[in-house]
């Protein structure tokens, strides 16, 4: 899939950039600090910024929240991993995609959710920290609180919900179709914001049962009764008031364009488009392009801008945008029901978390006009590959031994535990690069750490699917963490699809790898996605025994940081021929 050598002769000059506030390892004297949360009772976490004063208090606060939301978002997104098998798995991951969305892919920064009643302190006043050490700041709240709030906050929604729903049977009534679907309309914000309340009660508690919290989220998505009425109802009852005639994508975003109107008035706000996406796939499809394509002509009335070319930096946090970078964001999934297909829209205030509109429009792809693929061919192979790569975090707490000692998975400490970021040129994604683009690759860890980087190129025949290891026990030392590091870049060319840059990092050096060379690359031995994996990872699990409750969430390890570390993180890629 691609010509390498310009990223072989610049791979080893790594170049340090922008220096990154937040994220790294903390001092000794914050672990016992921590203790004052215990995780059974409390869901924490630490912020750091770089100087002293208020407005470095801030940032260190802003980093935590973030951290929180990103700890809530994971346990939710792992219940729902966990569950895959289940017949209702892609029926939840729909109705709550819109309050997912941040975190259906698990190397998003900076999720848009902002959660209410944290509490903050300063842990560098507190304990007169050295004022190079910067700003520390521990962000907290009950578990049980965070609950209650939320359960009085869907409680209001529920009841705004109804009243709205209220006005729109009226209107009905008054055979005022116009006032009905405008009211509601008005409902479809309050829907997403009622299953982030939902999935935020789950994602606080300590240890949820996954299946019983499985369970509850399907209820939520599959109910057809009660107060208020489901959404999917409401969705039912705008598309037969409106009685659209989708054929092609103008119609498409006629409708859409339609539904955000009457919700919020088109004005000079500048937005982000988010390129719309398969399920949680972040793969590009034609069905996509021409989606995304139609989408910023024929809503002249909203500023649309392209993210990528907003990007004025390598590393992109929501707290460290530039000033006139777009605070609002529209973002959009598709997912197929057997002929049927479900375009879901929102737009989202992601400094403030507020949902400020959505849309969702459904046709039949036989009436469409325009014959494209909804999925890509290599689809099916792709998400395999991409399932076997997903990231984990291993550790051990006891005494090191051999290469071949079998590890224990964890999730990540919220004390601090080794952390791996990696993005390109375009950010994080999805990616979407066309042939001889340069693909310019970044990475940041949070404690000195060895890289392994492993490169899936595309091709439909899994036989034929080649793993190039692209870096190998690249150290970067503690003079360098907390830094945005350029590894290297290469040229996209020939075949096309979708590929991975898989990135793992550990605190100490990773076993050697078999692999052959050929072209002057270094390739793994052809082998299942499953395989491949556990020799990229070079480590043994342990297997899981009989009936063991499955926990999603951060394991303890408040007094000390784990002996050994191992986390890792995925990008992917689609390369598409010009």
């Amino acid at each position: 899939m691609r010509k390498m050598s310009t990223f072989i002769t610049i791979l080893f000059f790594v170049i340090f950039t922008s220096s990154a506030i937040g994220g790294g390892s903390y001092p000794d004297w914050i672990l016992p600090e921590l203790n004052r949360y215990p995780l059974e009772t409390f869901i924490f976490d630490v912020g750091h910024s770089v100087g002293t004063g208020e407005e470095a208090y801030k940032r260190a606060i802003a980093e935590a929240s973030k951290k929180i939301s990103k700890q809530i978002l994971r346990q939710v997104m792992g219940i729902i991993s966990l569950n895959k098998d289940n017949d209702f798995y892609h029926t939840v991951l729909e109705h709550y995609s819109a309050a997912l969305e941040d975190y259906c892919s698990w190397h998003h920064a900076s999720p848009a959710l902002q959660l209410e009643g944290l509490k903050h302190s300063n842990l560098s006043l507190k304990n007169n920290a050295p004022d190079e050490q910067g700003t520390f700041a521990v962000v907290y709240i009950e578990r049980d609180k965070l609950k209650g709030i939320y359960a009085d906050h869907e409680l209001k929604l529920q009841k705004e919900i109804i009243h709205q729903l209220k006005i729109a049977k009226t209107a009905e009534d008054d055979l005022d179709i116009n006032k009905a679907v405008k009211a509601y309309l008005r409902t479809y914000p309050l829907y997403e914001s009622l299953k982030e309340s939902q999935i935020i009660q789950i994602g606080a508690q300590r240890h949820p049962n996954s299946r019983n919290a499985f369970r509850q989220l399907i209820n939520e998505a599959t109910k057809r009764n009660g107060k208020p009425l489901p959404h999917r109802n409401v969705i039912k009852r705008v598309e037969k008031l409106e009685n659209e005639t989708i054929v092609n994508f103008i119609d498409i975003c006629r409708v859409i364009d339609s539904q955000l109107s009457q919700q919020i008035v088109p004005n000079n706000d500048r937005i982000v488009v988010n390129p719309l996406i398969y399920e949680d796939s972040e793969m590009f499809s034609p069905f996509a392009q021409k989606f995304t394509e139609v989408l910023l002509q024929e809503m002249p009335e909203w500023v649309f801008v392209d993210p990528i070319l907003e990007l004025k930096k390598p590393h992109i946090d929501t707290d460290e945008l530039n000033r006139d970078y777009p605070s609002l964001r529209l973002s959009s999934s598709y997912w197929t029901n057997g002929d049927g297909i479900t375009i879901r829209t929102t737009l989202r205030n992601i400094n403030t978390g507020e949902f400020l509109a959505s849309s969702v429009v459904e046709f039949i792809k036989t009436n469409m006009r325009d014959r494209l693929t909804y999925t890509r061919p290599d689809y099916k192979q792709a998400q395999k590959e991409k399932e076997a790569f997903n990231p984990r975090y291993f550790v051990t707490e006891g005494p090191r031994g051999n290469a071949d000692e079998v590890l224990i998975e964890h999730e990540f400490s919220p004390t601090g535990g080794l952390k791996i970021d990696i993005w390109t040129d375009k950010g994080r994604g999805p990616l979407y690069y066309t042939e001889g683009d340069i693909v310019t690759i970044f990475a940041r860890v949070n404690q000195p750490a060895y890289l392994r980087l492993l490169y899936t190129l595309a091709n439909q025949k899994p036989i034929h699917q080649k793993r190039i290891l692209l870096v190998d026990n690249l150290y970067i030392g503690v003079e360098n963490v907390n830094t945005d590091v350029k590894i290297g870049e290469f040229l996209c060319v020939s075949p096309f699809g979708v590929e991975f840059l898989n990135v793992a990092a550990r605190t100490e050096a990773f076993p050697d790898i078999e692999t052959y060379e050929k072209d002057g690359f270094f390739f793994l031995k052809d082998q299942d996605a499953k395989n491949a994996a556990k020799i990229y990872r070079g480590l043994k699990r342990i297997p899981k025994k009989q009936n063991e409750q499955q926990f999603i969430g951060p394991k303890p390890i408040i007094d000390k940081q784990p002996s050994f570390q191992q986390v890792e993180a995925q990008l992917v890629l689609t390369v598409e021929e010009k």
